[in-house]
């Protein structure tokens, strides 16, 4: 997916599998209220939105995915969010620059 689109937004109790995708300047991903969302394989660049993916009331595992952009916001956890993100590529070794680009709700 290419170019600005609005938000990809899911709530409302859903359940989704989000695999194999590149997102290359795109808007944000936001996952709300009871949703269950499982995203693996993912590529995530240049993303135009505050961050690439957001939890807020919702259970998210983000696994096998590339985040591609250091200088912005790749996960951000918000009120009752939960996320497992294990196994992804964070285009650095730097583990100060890895945990700037993960946003929790205690940080804001």
């Amino acid at each position: 997916m290419q170019g600005s689109f609005s938000k990809l937004y899911m709530g409302g109790s859903s359940t989704a599998l989000i695999e194999r995708n590149i997102f290359l300047g795109f808007n944000d991903i936001e996952v709300n209220y009871g949703s269950n969302v499982s995203m693996r394989n993912n590529v995530f660049f240049d993303q135009l939105g505050v961050f690439a993916i957001q939890s807020h009331n919702a259970d998210i595992l983000a696994e096998y995915n590339s985040f591609l952009s250091t200088d912005r916001i790749a996960l951000k956890l918000l009120e009752n969010g939960r996320m497992t993100a294990m196994n992804n590529f964070w285009n650095t070794t730097n583990t100060n620059i890895i945990d700037s680009m993960i946003l929790t709700e205690m940080m804001i």
